[in-house]
């Protein structure tokens, strides 16, 4: 059974998969790097079902993950289940149901969104009761029958069930407890292993409101259109909008969400109307009482929820409100990034394509000033809206809708003085942009995602099996590792331990024709065996990138540097570990060597490269996250420098249960 590194927050779980690499061969599932979450699983469409053993006869069970479900409205997917016993799902109605195998179906109220990350939970004791949980927070309680337990067990199952309910979608934290969790334990871990995304994640508008209404973000084909808007200066916010009368108005048209959202502005009423709308549709309103403070959320026909008295009696003074919300699950009120309250819904929240800001459905318009409107696709949580509030919008990059044309003469303009500088300049100084490792044609890709392009450079990459990547592996990595070429006992002891010495010759002899046959796909490769050893005989037309990678850092070379360094998934099995010991040992030796040497040439560039490569293979080496945070200050990158300190603290206490102890200012030291 797979044990992935524990939490001490996680002590008592019988399994655990963060999905950071494969070392599981009964887990059928692919490998995705996400936005969000980095490296997850990815139901895989084509062969899901997959098990995980179930060695004890457990009578309570807690399961726990994060899931990011794909066409959510075509079909139903089982996510997780024990055949003949349960399957816990969740329905095109956007419910999760838990299925007593022919018993009982027990759904909760819709609650999930498309192409979210969303943490879901169940807890069963021995006495059949049963706790259901959305993003830390019980949604359901029922009963099966008590003894459950006393069916005769077997494995459990992931990604579909007997009846080829397929799950479409991501996952990422999987744990398994052979114990009923505690409500607070289950928040509590829902909490410890919440990754928040940057604030640009899902953004649909940003209108700043200080020049025009024209939004920063360009999201597919979203538009916006203002009508009598005026813009005149504050004294605190310099220029801003002004909804004048009843006919002014801007309206965004063209962006999606899933009746998950978040809502964000800077507001300064200018009379005492009893309610201002703020943004709505013919789906949604969220507007504002200016006489007793509150914040109003409506669904026409199916429910309004109200804030508590939120803010002072201060007149002409600029305030911030936003709201979060959850689809038929709750609605959450901020005003001056504080959270004031929470209200649960039963409901949906509307997919128009439109937005109206300061209109709604009612005839009501806004009378004031407005400025740094923004709208999301998903809930933000209170952190968030907090750096929202504090003006960390601003700050990030969007594509603003720059003509190609002007790009390309700044970018020339530019060009021309940096070369001027280097040309004529004393002393020599790095260029901002290093060359990567790239292979495309005729090539083959052992790091990050396993990929191969034949001569023509056409994507092969569905040819290799998981085993022949791993014989390929072997017989390329054996050269560069061992210092000699790989035996026939060698690959079948990696390979076939377990089989008997006519199968391990049969699957050897197999394996080894199906690579020869795809090689015929490539210039200038052969597979050799000779004097009773195996190896890759190349020409210069043909690479593969373990090896270049290899050749440039034995030649104390770093141009080009590779995009990523890490072993594929399919290479990183229990079998393998001692040969990816030897591997990353290798590349963090050489890595480390680097960073010193390019630190003192004052190459800070290169510093945050190569240390970033040093963090893909040791997540928590201090000495790494150091010298990426110490070169991010010294090319003045302070902000990427919080952000790159406060991830690696998070892994950190994530992975260890402890507060990371270095500062910001010790990293500054080097």
């Amino acid at each position: 059974m797979l044990l992935s590194t524990s939490l001490k927050a996680n002590r008592g779980a019988v399994y655990l998969n963060q999905f950071t690499n494969i070392s599981d061969n009964n887990i059928n599932i692919d490998h995705f790097l996400d936005e969000v979450r980095a490296q997850v699983g990815q139901f895989n469409n084509a062969n899901f079902f997959s098990t995980i053993p179930n060695n004890g006869q457990d009578s309570a069970l807690s399961v726990l993950f994060w899931i990011k479900p794909s066409n959510i409205h075509l079909h139903p997917g089982t996510v997780f289940g024990e055949d003949s016993l349960f399957n816990f799902r969740y329905l095109s109605n956007r419910e999760l149901q838990f299925n007593h195998f022919l018993k009982k179906d027990i759904n909760t109220k819709a609650v999930l969104c498309n192409n979210q990350w969303q943490h879901i939970a169940f807890t069963l004791n021995a006495q059949g009761l049963l706790n259901v949980f959305y993003d830390g927070e019980c949604i359901l309680t029922d009963t099966i029958e008590s003894k459950w337990h006393k069916t005769p067990r077997k494995n459990y199952t992931l990604g579909s069930d007997r009846y080829n309910l397929n799950a479409e979608g991501y996952i990422d934290d999987l744990s398994i407890y052979h114990q009923a969790l505690s409500k607070q334990k289950v928040k509590l871990l829902y909490q410890q292993s919440k990754i928040t995304p940057p604030l640009s994640h899902d953004i649909k508008a940003y209108l700043p409101l200080n020049k025009n209404v024209k939004s920063k973000v360009k999201v597919n084909s979203a538009n916006v259109i203002g009508s009598h808007i005026h813009f005149t200066t504050d004294k605190n916010k310099g220029q801003v909008a002004s909804f004048g009368n009843d006919s002014a108005f801007i309206e965004l048209v063209g962006f999606n969400y899933d009746h998950q959202l978040t809502i964000a502005a800077w507001v300064n009423p200018h009379d005492n109307k009893w309610m201002m709308p703020l943004a709505g549709n013919k789906d949604f309103s969220f507007r504002f009482t200016t006489i007793n403070k509150e914040l109003w959320f409506s669904v026409p026909m199916l429910f309004t929820v109200k804030s508590d008295r939120l803010w002072k009696e201060n007149k002409n003074d600029w305030v911030h409100l936003a709201i979060s919300v959850k689809y038929n699950h709750q609605v959450e009120f901020y005003v001056n990034g504080e959270l004031s309250g929470s209200q649960e819904i039963l409901g949906k929240t509307g997919e128009s394509k439109s937005l109206s800001i300061g209109s709604s459905m009612w005839g009501q318009s806004f009378n004031g000033s407005m400025s740094e409107f923004a709208i999301w696709s998903r809930a933000l949580d209170s952190n968030e809206i907090k750096n929202v509030y504090n003006g960390q919008l601003a700050t990030l990059k969007f594509n603003k809708g720059i003509p190609l044309w002007l790009i390309v003469t700044i970018v020339g303009i530019i060009l021309i003085l940096i070369i001027s500088i280097l040309f004529f300049g004393k002393n020599k100084k790095e260029t901002k942009h290093q060359p990567k490792l790239i292979l495309k044609q005729n090539s083959i890709q052992l790091t990050g995602i396993f990929r191969a392009f034949n001569h023509e450079g056409e994507d092969i990459t569905q040819l290799f099996s998981p085993t022949l990547i791993r014989l390929l592996a072997l017989i390329v990595l054996f050269p560069i590792l061992k210092n000699r070429n790989i035996t026939s006992s060698e690959i079948s002891d990696f390979l076939w331990e377990n089989d008997s010495a006519s199968q391990q010759k049969n699957n050897r002899s197999t394996n080894v024709h199906r690579l020869r046959k795809i090689f015929e796909n490539f210039k200038g490769v052969e597979l050799v065996y000779l004097n009773k050893e195996w190896f890759i005989k190349t020409e210069s037309t043909f690479q593969i990138d373990v090896v270049t990678i290899n050749q440039l850092f034995k030649n104390n070379k770093h141009k080009p540097l590779p995009t990523s360094i890490s072993l594929c998934k399919q290479v990183r099995v229990d079998t393998f570990d001692q040969l990816i010991h030897l591997y990353e040992e290798k590349h963090i030796t050489y890595l480390n060597q680097l960073c010193v040497h390019l630190y003192k040439e004052k190459k800070y560039t290169l510093v945050i490269d190569v240390s970033k490569l040093w963090i893909e293979l040791a997540p928590l080496n201090e000495m790494a996250i150091k010298y990426l945070v110490g070169a991010s200050l010294k090319n003045n990158q302070k902000q990427e420098a919080v952000n790159y300190l406060a991830h690696f603290a998070s892994t950190y206490k994530k992975m260890l249960n402890e507060e990371f102890s270095l500062t910001i200012e010790d990293c500054a030291k080097l």
